[in-house]
């Protein structure tokens, strides 16, 4: 005992020593972080006397911060907040509030791992109020950061993307790397989660790659990292690059006692093997993953009674002198008070006893006074019924003009609408109709006329524009009818339940002919027996102008790609193409014939968009919906949503 005591004196006075050396360096500094000594030495000295002994509230507040910082490195959230939470304490007294932010973000980062994002987010909030008043690039990122994580929490999944983004283009201004690779994490884990696996990939590599920049320990990033690589390569079915990083997972934690990981990698292999039906394996590693999880929970049970103890030994003792100098103050307020109250008790009698006799005389003319009011209310709200009355029928009237005035003007509105529609739908066939005609009329003309002198090569091209022109003319009317027939309410409506694959089948032989002069590739992964409900002709048509759209934009020797999505209610349907793409301001008049434009095609054809309002105006009739995403220069992607079966509501 006598020797355990005397080294416990020797390591406080080590850190007492050490303390006092940094703080005599760096006095004249009054930022945060003063102490510059090495997060692992202050952890490894630290005990709660050992700081209590330094005088400094500053200097103690930055060592808690330190070690915070340093146990959310580590991976340990229950120390780090611990820690974070006696340095906030110290400083929330302190009439500088920039020292605020990074002890809210930590603290912010801490919950966050710990999936408590609500308790998070009132520290992240708490910091973005402050950073408003103090410029930090590095804390902002680190709030972006937080924010992130909150939205993701919550499901929000294009806001948490938007934070993730924008630290990540802050960072460049500061080239933090660990940050870096913290952020692309998060990336990585958000596109695994909204199945963008092409995307996950590429952020989950570029954070693995820049771990290898870093000189210090970032063991616990890295094997936090890998194992979602390992997630990542299981979800896309790489079953051996899976097994590798979670391999590569285990040997990192172990070496490095990062427990938590260690027992999720051992959960992660035993799913692993579930899935290649390798029960053996798996039920190995879960036996494996439960001990450690078990270890886990009775060790955290003991360091939290510990911290109580010590926590609980410390307050008691503070308590002791505090309630001494407390009994002491009583007695001197309580005398105070006993006085001040009997003086103010004599006040108040007086008071109350003039304002008694006071009230008295007002209470008597008030009486009087109330009579009167009462008669001249009783002929008030006779008056008010009788106006009321007549207001209710003039209100009756007003609303009844009124109603008719608004159905007049919705169906002069539609009535305009409908004109200015057809009026655009004509000017646009016309224009088309004009070009093709002319080609036709000139090179059957020609022919006619220099059959026998022109040459056979010329002959064939001269017949191969008139096809085309033929063709395109035959389209253009086609549309026309069916504009019509749509505009007229003269389409009968024949829903049934039907198989989605054929009739993808049946549209992308259609256009074999089409794909195979562009070399273009369209490739269909709609499941067999994908099945919608609706009319079959006109969810046909729509399909067919949506496939000859992507073809048409899509570059020489590219690839169309179909696929589908389904659940109890619906069935979406994704047309993609790697073609030009769209401006936001093609996008948004795509549907709208007023604002409609032509727009070029990758082999020079030009396109009035026409096709494309009447597929929106079939497949709203069907109760479905469509809606466009698309990049200029990456391409675009039609998504079409269709009821799965009878009986669904619009799903617009």
């Amino acid at each position: 005992m006598k020797i355990t005591h005397l080294l416990n004196l020797i390591r406080k006075s080590l850190f007492i020593l050490l303390i006092c050396f940094y703080s005599t360096i760096h006095a004249q500094d009054h930022e945060l972080q003063i102490i510059p000594i090495p997060a692992d030495t202050l952890i490894k000295f630290h005990c709660p006397e050992n700081i209590k002994d330094i005088s400094d509230q500053l200097i103690q507040s930055s060592i808690y911060f330190a070690m915070g910082k340093s146990y959310n490195q580590k991976g340990n959230f229950a120390k780090a907040l611990s820690c974070l939470n006696k340095s906030l304490l110290i400083l929330e007294n302190q009439q500088d509030s920039s020292r605020l932010i990074p002890i809210y973000n930590q603290i912010a980062y801490s919950l966050n791992h710990a999936q408590r994002f609500e308790e998070a987010f009132i520290y992240t909030a708490k910091a973005q109020f402050l950073l408003k008043k103090h410029e930090n690039a590095t804390e902002k990122i680190r709030l972006l950061v937080n924010l992130g994580c909150y939205n993701q929490s919550q499901q929000h999944y294009t806001k948490a993307k938007s934070f993730y983004t924008d630290a990540l283009n802050l960072n460049k201004s500061i080239n933090d790397t660990l940050i870096q690779i913290h952020i692309l994490h998060h990336l990585g884990n958000l596109n695994l989660h909204q199945d963008h696996l092409i995307a996950a990939g590429r952020c989950f590599r570029n954070a693995l790659a820049l771990t290898k920049e870093r000189k210090e320990d970032v063991s616990y990033q890295i094997s936090n990292l890998t194992i979602d690589i390992g997630n990542y390569y299981s979800t896309v079915n790489n079953m051996d690059s899976a097994l590798y990083y979670y391999t590569k997972t285990l040997e990192i934690s172990e070496s490095n006692n990062h427990t938590d990981i260690t027992s999720k990698s051992y959960k992660a292999l035993s799913n692993l093997y579930l899935n290649n039906k390798d029960t053996i394996k798996a039920f190995k590693y879960l036996q494996i993953h439960s001990n450690i999880e078990n270890k886990l929970f009775h060790s955290t049970i003991s360091q939290q009674i510990s911290e109580l103890y010590v926590q609980f030994n410390s307050k008691t003792k503070d308590q002791q002198i505090k309630l001494q100098h407390a009994e002491i103050k009583s007695e001197r307020l309580t005398k105070i008070l006993l006085i001040t109250f009997l003086l103010f008790i004599s006040i108040i009698t007086v008071i109350v006893f003039i304002n008694y006799y006071r009230l008295k005389l007002l209470n008597n003319t008030l009486k009087k006074q109330n009579q009167k009011i009462i008669k001249q209310n009783k002929s008030i709200k006779e008056n008010a019924i009788r106006l009321e009355q007549a207001n209710t029928e003039l209100i009756e009237s007003r609303a009844r003009l009124s109603k008719q005035k608004v159905k007049l003007q919705i169906a002069n509105k539609k009535y305009i609408k409908a004109n200015t529609s057809k009026d655009k739908f004509f000017d646009i066939i016309a224009h088309d109709l004009k070009s093709p005609f002319q080609s036709i009329m000139g090179f059957s003309s020609l022919l006619r006329e220099t059959y026998d002198e022109i040459e056979d090569d010329k002959k064939r091209k001269y017949i191969k524009l008139i096809d085309s022109s033929t063709k395109h003319v035959n389209s253009l009317i086609d549309n026309l009818l069916n504009w019509s027939r749509s505009q007229n309410e003269r389409i009968n409506l024949v829903r049934t339940k039907f198989e989605l694959d054929k009739l993808i089948n049946q549209k992308i032989n259609l256009f074999e002919l089409t794909s195979a002069k562009k070399k273009i590739n369209i490739v269909s992964t709609i499941s067999k027996g994908t099945t919608v409900y609706g009319d079959m002709n006109m969810i046909s048509l729509a399909l067919r102008n949506i496939i000859s759209n992507a073809i048409k934009f899509s570059y020489a020797g590219g690839k169309v790609e179909i696929l589908s999505t389904t659940d109890k209610r619906k069935t979406t349907i994704y047309i993609r193409d790697y073609g030009i793409g769209m401006p936001p301001e093609t996008i948004n008049n795509l549907f709208n014939i007023d604002n409609s434009k032509r727009c070029i095609g990758t082999c020079g054809k030009n396109g009035t968009g026409l096709g494309l309002i009447i597929s929106k105006e079939y497949i709203e009739k069907n109760d479905g919906s469509i809606k466009v995403i698309s990049t200029v220069g990456e391409g675009s992607t039609f998504c079409i949503t269709l009821p799965s079966k009878e009986n669904i509501s619009s799903l617009n």
